[in-house]
């Protein structure tokens, strides 16, 4: 009886970690795809933190978080970042393009705030996703190719993630670089 229980139990566990997994992968579907439908404003200088959601919150608005010097570093000279409101997801967004796609197509950065941070990364880690924790990132941070880099600093973070359709050696590199840039000032 014992036994059965406990197979009992542990069925029970998988479809909440499968809802878990589901849930934030589905989410970041929804960033990758979300960011084609928003409106971009009309200038790639910081909005105002009171029209969006994430001044809402008290939040940064991302773009603010990297210089146009750090934005031409990672991306090349005449990269761009432009501030978006994406009103499908309800997210602010910093939108970081170079000036002719090559190795990197676009790059997205978002500013969360971490109320359920804890539970979004040990879905993200092993064995339920393939993310990896990661060193020397604000107060804790974790990367996987699909989702980017995570950090938290005290009760927010910072999403950095690169399209799909970006080479991977140098989305990694430029991706760490901005996540490295922008936590820094979270």
């Amino acid at each position: 009886m014992t036994g059965f229980a406990t197979l009992e139990r542990a069925a029970l566990r998988v479809p909440s970690r499968f809802f878990i997994v589901s849930f934030l992968s589905a989410t970041t579907f929804l960033f990758l795809t979300g960011c084609s439908s928003s409106t971009p404003n009309s200038s790639s200088s910081a909005a105002s933190s009171t029209s969006s959601p994430a001044g809402a919150f008290g939040l940064p608005e991302p773009c603010s978080l990297l210089t146009h010097a750090e934005v031409e570093t990672a991306l090349g000279k005449g990269a761009t970042k432009t501030s978006v409101d994406n009103k499908r997801i309800g997210v602010q967004q910093c939108e970081i393009k170079p000036a002719t796609k090559g190795t990197i197509d676009e790059i997205v950065m978002s500013v969360q705030r971490a109320d359920l941070w804890d539970g979004m990364k040990k879905a993200m880690l092993p064995p339920n996703g393939d993310a990896k924790t990661v060193s020397g990132l604000g107060d804790d941070a974790y990367v996987g190719r699909a989702i980017g880099y995570n950090v938290r600093k005290g009760k927010k973070y910072i999403q950095i993630f690169g399209a799909l359709t970006n080479q991977d050696a140098a989305n990694e590199k430029a991706t760490r670089y901005l996540a490295e840039r922008a936590s820094s000032r979270l």
